[in-house]
């Protein structure tokens, strides 16, 4: 096929490999002098690539607005665009063809497309963590093994049953129907977790098995390609040889590659930027890599991929399926994470401390940001009372925030095979998990660590940690409060865990404890001196948890607890807006004073058996009267605990939290005690809230003794 000679192409043709040959003369500038110059811009290189990639995203911005209600990704709009402008679209229009596309330009535009994807393979390596990921996968392995592998041997079964009746020139090569089941069996590890970010469902359930589960199939596929590869380089000699080339460029990388990029990790400091000659360094390796892998044979590709563990870019039957079913998944799959939606399952139960019995293993999940918040946590911890009767199993979380991978993840770490591996990727977890690891071997009770690591955004933390505390029947999640000034987190990410303490508090359906301790205060070196516990208890669910915790300390030898009950005396037939209450407040109004009242029962009776125990009934005329009486019960103590929601005399949290700054998280009552107005601010608090919102018929499930809550009901 001959072409003008006007933009340089002499002729244009394909060898027996039905690879493209293009021949042109190498006379002309790639940049065009302008039209002024009575000139055409389109028999250059420059022109014509700056105008493909402006109509190109033009004609994708509009796929994007004309699609977007039936919510089709991004990526799918820019493969659409390509096809339409490509040959089985307006390519059709030879004119047309030739002028956007014209031969000459043929050799950049591969060479083009052949960086951008190897530098597409470098940045998908930012996103993954292979070796977490797969190690998480152990359960979802079947999804991502046997899919492939059928689909495989059905495909390669079906191209050989089709050569044998058509004799197809293309596919009687056995490599090349090897190459087409695994184009079209593998999923494409970028796209998927792309997709899924878009549709908000990469920290779900769903999201993890999927992500898992291609994952597991692209690191089969690698396996088979090699092994095709090896196949097809002919005599014994020169597989072995192709087999030592690959073998060599992996040491190369294992040995060499990989020590430099450990010294740029130690050689930067945490929280500080790369210096800019190692970003250079790293992104000009990337074609050094490539151009290494080329030289000896391998894909071009593979350099990349080695250099960042990344992977090649996919067939088209995925860009198909994913055009095709992801509108539909987002139209018709809505996220509804489990714990938000408990009416779903018919065992649903809230889990709080006061259903908990005392003589069972008390469960405790621990968050932590930091290193600093670790003192007062093994604090919190150890004041819960572990004894052989009730011992505590504390799954101890540290919250990392993704920083490029796509992939969020909560990992059990196993320090007997994983140590080396957390020391060096994670090595702030690392040190958080040793303190507690040595807390559990010196502690004066039976207590259980178990270390886990949760990589996820802050938008998406909670689900896991919510997930894992239903699934361990877990009654209480103890988090920081997002200003504890221990390390300076900065506005942004101060107001991201401000956010995910409250999703916490809104999903979870345990036990929530929000723990202010500012200057790490909570804890002393010596576990024999004594610690005092103030509770101010008001009424409600929120309390009552407050309360129950407190019961729990009070059986410790070195624990005090002193207990301030407000009663309310302005309490009258209408409610708090104004209005007569209904029979169903009346009644349930009752159950909440029953509810009170047998827990209060219950805290009284230690005082016969401890003098570490100790309670005061206030009278009061309404909330504010409650604030004022707060601020002038100061006293020396290690920890104060109270719940969250109430709506007491005139007092309602819910008009409230609009005026003051962190009501919203911690109630008004939780926020005056974290303010300077009490004890100038010094003394750590622990706001508490039951999970849920729940109905009147699943409060007598929360009651804190059986036998002692049941007499009070019945009275």
């Amino acid at each position: 096929m001959a072409n003008s000679s006007d933009n340089g192409t002499v002729f244009v043709y394909h060898d027996s490999s039905w690879f493209l040959k293009v021949c042109v003369k190498d006379d002309r500038p790639v940049g065009s002098p302008g039209m002024f110059y009575d000139d055409n811009p389109f028999d250059y290189v420059l022109p014509v690539t700056l105008c493909q990639i402006f109509i190109h995203n033009i004609l994708s911005r509009l796929f994007s607005f004309l699609l977007q209600p039936i919510r089709t990704p991004k990526f799918i709009c820019n493969v659409i665009a390509g096809i339409v402008l490509g040959p089985s679209g307006l390519g059709l229009n030879q004119r047309y063809f030739n002028v956007l596309f014209p031969a000459r330009q043929t050799e950049f535009l591969q060479l083009a497309s052949l960086i951008g994807t190897s530098y597409y393979v470098f940045v998908i390596t930012l996103k993954m963590d292979i070796i977490t990921t797969l190690r998480a996968a152990k359960p979802t392995w079947k999804l991502g093994v046997i899919p492939y592998l059928s689909s495989f041997g059905v495909i390669t079964f079906l191209l050989g049953l089709y050569n044998k009746l058509e004799q197809n020139p293309h596919i009687q090569d056995p490599g090349a129907r090897t190459f087409i089941g695994i184009s079209m069996s593998f999923s494409y590890f970028p796209v998927v977790s792309e997709v899924l970010m878009e549709f908000n469902l990469i920290a779900t359930e769903i999201g993890q098995i999927a992500l898992c589960s291609s994952m597991l199939n692209d690191v089969l596929q690698w396996f088979i390609i090699a092994a095709e590869r090896v196949r097809a380089a002919g005599d014994v000699k020169n597989s072995v040889m192709f087999f030592n080339t690959h073998c060599m460029f992996l040491f190369f990388c294992i040995f060499i590659v990989r020590p430099l990029m450990k010294m740029i990790v130690k050689t930067t400091p945490v929280g500080k930027q790369v210096k800019e000659i190692y970003v250079v360094g790293i992104l000009l390796g990337v074609l050094v890599m490539a151009c290494l892998s080329d030289l000896i044979g391998i894909s071009i590709f593979m350099g990349p991929v080695l250099l960042g563990f990344g992977k090649s870019s996919g067939a088209f039957n995925k860009v198909v399926m994913t055009a095709i079913v992801s509108p539909f998944i987002k139209l018709l799959y809505v996220h509804r994470p489990r714990t938000q939606y408990p009416s779903i399952n018919s065992n649903f139960v809230v889990r709080s401390i006061q259903n908990t019995p005392s003589d069972t293993e008390f469960r405790i999940i621990t968050c932590l940001h930091h290193e600093a918040s670790v003192r007062g946590m093994i604090a919190l911890i150890e004041a819960c009372n572990p004894i052989l009767e009730s011992p505590i199993c504390a799954y101890v979380i540290h919250l990392v925030e993704i920083m490029g991978q796509s992939a969020p993840i909560l990992l059990p770490i196993n320090y007997k095979q994983n140590k080396k591996i957390m020391s060096v990727n994670y090595p702030n977890t690392n040190h958080i998990m040793r303190a507690f690891e040595n807390y559990s071997n010196n502690a004066s009770g039976p207590i259980t660590i178990l270390p886990y690591v949760n990589i996820a955004h802050y938008k998406h933390m909670h689900e896991a940690i919510c997930n894992l505390a239903q699934d361990k029947i877990v009654p209480l999640i103890i988090i920081p409060f997002h200003e504890n000034d221990d390390v300076d987190l900065g506005g942004y990410v101060a107001k991201s865990i401000q956010k995910l303490n409250t999703r916490f508090q809104s999903r979870a359906v345990c036990t929530v404890g929000i723990l202010v301790d500012r200057d790490s205060r909570l804890g002393g070196d010596d576990s024999m001196m004594i610690f005092h516990v103030g509770i101010f208890f008001i009424g409600g669910q929120d309390d009552r948890e407050a309360l129950a915790l407190g019961i729990r300390m009070a059986n410790r030898e070195n624990v005090r607890v002193s207990l301030f009950r407000f009663v309310v005396t302005d309490i009258n037939d209408k409610g708090y807006d104004g209005r007569f209450k209904s029979r169903e407040e009346e009644e349930e109004e009752e159950i909440e004073e029953m509810l009170n009242e047998s827990l209060i029962d219950e805290f009284k009776s230690l005082k016969f058996g401890s003098a570490n125990v100790c309670w005061y009934e206030i009278m009061v005329a309404d909330g504010e009267q409650i604030l004022d009486t707060i601020r002038k019960l100061e006293g020396n103590y290690d920890l104060v605990m109270v719940g969250r929601r109430h709506n007491i005399g005139n007092l309602n949290d819910e008009e409230l939290t609009t005026f003051i700054e962190n009501a919203e998280t911690l109630g008004i009552f939780g926020d005056m005690l974290a303010s300077t107005e009490f004890c100038i601010g010094m003394v750590p608090v622990l706001v508490t809230q039951c999970g849920g919102n729940l109905d009147t018929e699943h409060k007598f499930s929360r009651v804190g003794s059986a036998t002692v809550s049941q007499k009070s009901l019945n009275i």
